[in-house]
């Protein structure tokens, strides 16, 4: 959850924090962002939302309402990157198409080997039990021949 997520719902949960914070917000960003432009003077500190809050929440809000503003830029930065990748995602339409026709051939393609993989398998495990079968056989006949030198 980002801070002003905490913010709102703790807003809506208890009647003792009902005041709107939008403005107040709307004011410390367009604020914050005065004061990106001149680094030389301090950031101004938020005004407390009501006279009835005590010292210890208000130190608290003013410190949620800085750390939802730096979670604010930096989700302006994501957005920006996502705009970026969205440019470069988007091909021409013959590159797509191509593209697609590439990955239909590939995909062909391996399914082809993988079929002709599992139809070479099939033909070694037949010739593997021929040829425990013609050890069985070739056992069997020790056996007899062996009975017969000994009658």
């Amino acid at each position: 959850n980002t801070s002003i997520d905490r913010l709102i719902i703790h807003r809506k949960s208890c009647p003792k924090y009902k005041a709107d914070l939008t403005d107040k917000l709307s004011n410390l960003t367009k604020s914050k962002k005065e004061t990106s432009a001149e680094p030389a003077s301090p950031p101004p500190a938020p005004a407390p939302i009501s006279e009835t809050n005590e010292p210890i929440s208000v130190n608290l809000l003013d410190k949620l309402l800085v750390e939802d503003d730096s979670d604010r830029n930096a989700g302006s930065t994501l957005v920006g990157y996502l705009n970026d990748l969205d440019q470069l995602a988007t091909f021409p339409a013959s590159d797509a198409n191509r593209l697609q026709k590439d990955l239909l051939k590939a995909e062909t393609d391996y399914l082809e080997a993988k079929s002709e993989y599992f139809t070479k398998m099939n033909e070694i495990s037949e010739l593997k039990r021929t040829v425990t079968m013609l050890e069985a056989k070739k056992t069997q006949l020790e056996i007899v021949k062996l009975r017969a030198e000994c009658e």
